[in-house]
C-alpha cells in the first residue's frame, strides 16, 4: 500500500507516462543540494521531502539529504519536521487501512488507473483517495445544487409558538474583538488614543505568541481602518434605521456584548483601556449598549457569580469543569462558545426578556437599504421568523427543531450586483498545485450557492411548510435561541482553532431529539468589507490563515471520531464542504497541501512569493508539529476533553436553573447572586460617546 500511494505523489510531482506532472510542478527541478542560501535550504528541503514520499527509489536519496540537513542549525527545525512527517504518513496509513477496510482497494485502483495512461482523468483518481467529497462536484453544477437542497430539504410541521417578534429587546446581539500587536509606529491623533496610551503600547513587550487569528486588529491602528469601530458604529447605524421603520421598536440601546481575546498574554494590560479609549472617543455609538468581556472578566464572571452558585447547589461538582469552559482566551472556539452561552446567564439574571442570542463580525454591517428593496424586509424584520424555533422533519424523516439561524455575505466588492451574490463564486480552471489534493473551494462554493443564497417561494421551497437547514455557516451571522440554548447545550471545544461555528453545529448534530438544526433564512444578508476595511492585516495574515486550515483539517478529522456517533452518519449530514475537512488520511492531506502549495510559490521565483513559501514552510513546521505531536493517543484524549467540557457546560446551565427557580420565589441567596450578576455588568459596559449615529 506505501509503494501504491508513493506512486500516487509520484504523478503529483513527475513527468509520467507522457503526463505532466498533475500538480503542474516537477518537484526535481527545484531540488539543488548545492545551494545553500537560506531560501535555498528551505526548496530544497521541501522538495527532498516530496521526493522521498514517492515509490522511485532513485529519488530516495531525499531522504538522506534531509538527515544530513537535520545535523546543521539553520536548517535542523524544518530538516526535523520533514524526517518525522516520514514515520507520521506511515503510521496514519497503516491505522486508516486498519479501521477502513475500503481504503486499500482504493489507493491501489488509483495507482493503477493512474499508471494507464489511457486510465482516466488524473486529478480524478487522486481525489478518490484524498478528496472524494470532490468527485461528485466536476460535472454537474445545477444537479449538484439541486441534490443538496433536497438533502437539506426541512417539511415544516409546526412554527414557533413564541417566536421573536421585536428583536432590538428580545435579541442579544454579540461579537468578538481580536486583538493583536500594536500597528508599526503609532499616532495618538490617527489612533484617537491617549498620548500616554500610546506611549505604553509603544514600549509594549510581546513575549510568545499564544494564539493566531485571522485578522486580529492591530493595537492603535488608525481610526478608518479600525475594525472594532466599523462593525460597532454600523451596528448603531442599523438600530437607527429600524426605529425610523418600527414605532415597536423603540428608542432603548441594543444590547450588544463582546469579547476580547488576544493573541500574546501580554496584552491584557492593555487590552481595555485601549478599547475603552477607543469606544469613549468614537462618535455614532448611542443605539448601542456595549459589555466588554476580557478574560479577566471571564474569572471575575466565574468567582463573583458562577462558582459561589455552583458551590451552593453543587457542593460535590469540579469547579474545574467549569473554569476550562468559560472564557475568552485562547482558540476561536472558546470565545465563540461563551457569546453563545452568555445569552442565558443574560436572561435569568439581567434581562428575562432576551429570548435569543445573534452574533456579528465587526468587519460586516447590515446593508438595511439593500436589503429592504431586495429582500422586501430590514435584518431585524428577518429575524423576527416564526420558522426560527420551528419544529420539522429532515430529509431522513427525523424529527428537528430549527432552534439556531443563520444568514449569509455579500461582498463589498459584489453588493453592486445584488445583495444575492455568492460571497465564494464558483472556481474556474482546473484544479492546480495543492488543489490537486484537496480543493475545499470547489464544494464551499456549492454550499455557498445551494445553502446561502436559497431563496424560497420559487420552488417547492416556500418558505412557509418547506425551508433548508444549514451545515455550511459563518462565525458572523449566526444565533440561537435560548431556550434550544439552554435544551440542547451546545457548545465548540476550546481546542478548535477553525470553523468554530460549524463544529458548534457538530456538536449536538444527534443528541436531545428533537435534533437541533439551523434554519437558513433568506436575504438575512451582511456586506463583507474586509478586504476594502484593512486590506494590509489581511494581507499580513494571509500565512497564519493558511496554516489554520490545515490545523482544521486534523481538529476537524480528530473531533467527529471523538463525536459518540458513526463516522458515516456524520459525514452524511455534513458533506460536502464541513465534511471535506474530515478525511481518513488528514496528515497527508495536509502534509501535501504545504509542500505542494509551498513548491508553487517557489516556482514563480519572485521575492514575494519566496518570501511567503518560507513563513509558509516554517511557521507551518512549528504549528502543525506541535499539534501533530500533542494529538498523541488521539481520539481518546479528545474524548476524554469533550467530556470534562460537557461537564463544564451542563453545570453551568444546571445552576442557570437553579437560580431562576430560586428568583421566581424571591430566595435570598438567588436576588444576592442576581445582585452580583447586575454589578458585574454595570462594571463592564462601556463608556461610549453619545456622538451623532
Amino acid at each position: 500500500m506505501i509503494k501504491s500511494i508513493g506512486s500516487i505523489i509520484d504523478n503529483l510531482i513527475s513527468s509520467t507516462h507522457g503526463r505532466e506532472p498533475i500538480s503542474g510542478q516537477d518537484i526535481s527541478s527545484q531540488f539543488n543540494p548545492q545551494d545553500l542560501g537560506p531560501v535555498a535550504l528551505a526548496r530544497n528541503l521541501n522538495a527532498a521531502f516530496l521526493l522521498g514520499l514517492t515509490s522511485n527509489q532513485e529519488l530516495n536519496n531525499a531522504r538522506e539529504y534531509i538527515g544530513a540537513m537535520a545535523k546543521r542549525p539553520e536548517a535542523a527545525a524544518l530538516a526535523h519536521f520533514f524526517q518525522n512527517g516520514f514515520s507520521w504518513l506511515e503510521s496514519e496509513l497503516d491505522k486508516a487501512a486498519n479501521q477502513d477496510p475500503g481504503l486499500v482497494p482504493t489507493i491501489e485502483q488509483a495507482a493503477k488507473t493512474l499508471g494507464n495512461p489511457t486510465g482516466g482523468p488524473a486529478v480524478e483518481s487522486v481525489w478518490e483517495v484524498f478528496f472524494p467529497e470532490g468527485l461528485s462536484l466536476l460535472d454537474n453544477r445545477e444537479a449538484a445544487v439541486s441534490q443538496l437542497r433536497q438533502r437539506r430539504k426541512i417539511k415544516v410541521l409546526r412554527p414557533n409558538p413564541e417566536p421573536v417578534t421585536n428583536p432590538a429587546a428580545e435579541v442579544l446581539f454579540t461579537s468578538n474583538i481580536l486583538l493583536g500587536k500594536p500597528a508599526g509606529v503609532l499616532d495618538s491623533a490617527a489612533s484617537g488614543l491617549s498620548q500616554d496610551l500610546v506611549d505604553r503600547i509603544s514600549n509594549w513587550e510581546p513575549g510568545q505568541q499564544r494564539y493566531w487569528y485571522d485578522h486580529p486588529t492591530p493595537l492603535g491602528i488608525v481610526l478608518d481602518q479600525n475594525e472594532i469601530l466599523h462593525g460597532l458604529c454600523g451596528l448603531s447605524q442599523a438600530v437607527a434605521y429600524e426605529q425610523s421603520r418600527q414605532a415597536k421598536t423603540g428608542q432603548e440601546p441594543l444590547t450588544c456584548i463582546c469579547s476580547v481575546s488576544v493573541t500574546h498574554d501580554s496584552l491584557h494590560d492593555l487590552a481595555h483601556d485601549y478599547i475603552d479609549q477607543t469606544l469613549r472617543n468614537a462618535a455614532g455609538l448611542k443605539n448601542l449598549d456595549i459589555y466588554l468581556f476580557t478574560e479577566r472578566d471571564t474569572d471575575r464572571l466565574k468567582k463573583e457569580v458562577l462558582f459561589p452558585a455552583a458551590k451552593h447547589y453543587f457542593p460535590r461538582a469540579s469547579l474545574d469543569s467549569l473554569d476550562r469552559v468559560i472564557g475568552v482566551d485562547g482558540e476561536y472556539g472558546r470565545h465563540f462558545s461563551f457569546l453563545k452561552a452568555v445569552a442565558a446567564f443574560w436572561q435569568v439574571l439581567i434581562k428575562p426578556e432576551i429570548k435569543a442570542t445573534f452574533k456579528i463580525d465587526l468587519d460586516q454591517v447590515f446593508p438595511q437599504h439593500e436589503l429592504t428593496s431586495q429582500a422586501g424586509a430590514s435584518a431585524f424584520e428577518l429575524l423576527a421568523d416564526p420558522l426560527w424555533g420551528a419544529v420539522g422533519a429532515d430529509h431522513w424523516g427525523q424529527e428537528v427543531e430549527l432552534g439556531m439561524i443563520a444568514g449569509a455575505l455579500v461582498n463589498h466588492s459584489d453588493i453592486s450586483k445584488g445583495i444575492f451574490t455568492p460571497d465564494v463564486p464558483w472556481p474556474e480552471g482546473l484544479p492546480k498545485a495543492d488543489q490537486t489534493v484537496f480543493f475545499s473551494s470547489l464544494p464551499q462554493a456549492l454550499s455557498t450557492e445551494a445553502e446561502m443564497m436559497t431563496r424560497y417561494g420559487r420552488t417547492d421551497l416556500d418558505g412557509h411548510d418547506a425551508c433548508i437547514q444549514r451545515i455550511h455557516v459563518s462565525g458572523g451571522m449566526t444565533g440561537i435561541l435560548v431556550n434550544s440554548l439552554r435544551r440542547c447545550r451546545p457548545f465548540t471545544p476550546t481546542f478548535i482553532g477553525r470553523a468554530e461555528d460549524q463544529a458548534y453545529v457538530l456538536a449536538t448534530l444527534f443528541s436531545r431529539p428533537p435534533w437541533l438544526r439551523c434554519l437558513h433564512k433568506p436575504g438575512l444578508i451582511m456586506r463583507h468589507d474586509k478586504e476594502d476595511l484593512i486590506p494590509e492585516t489581511i494581507a499580513s495574515s494571509k500565512v497564519s490563515k493558511t496554516i489554520g486550515d490545515y490545523l482544521r483539517i486534523l481538529l476537524f478529522s480528530d473531533y467527529c471520531q471523538a463525536l459518540p456517533w458513526p463516522q458515516e452518519r456524520i459525514k452524511q449530514t455534513a458533506d460536502p464542504f464541513t465534511g471535506c475537512f474530515i478525511s481518513s488520511l488528514p496528515l497527508h492531506v495536509v502534509f501535501l497541501r504545504l509542500a505542494l502549495k509551498a513548491a508553487a510559490l517557489f516556482a514563480v521565483n519572485k521575492p514575494e512569493n519566496t518570501l511567503e513559501a518560507c513563513q509558509l514552510l516554517h511557521e507551518g513546521a512549528s504549528r502543525l508539529g506541535q499539534m501533530i505531536t500533542r494529538r498523541g493517543e488521539y481520539p481518546q484524549e479528545i474524548v476524554d476533553e469533550l467530556g470534562k467540557q460537557r461537564e463544564g457546560w451542563d453545570l453551568y446551565y444546571d445552576l442557570l436553573q437553579r437560580l431562576e427557580q430560586g428568583l421566581t420565589q424571591n430566595g435570598d441567596f438567588e436576588l444576592a447572586i442576581k445582585q452580583k450578576a447586575e454589578d458585574l455588568a454595570d462594571s463592564l459596559r462601556a463608556d461610549t460617546n453619545p456622538g451623532i449615529s
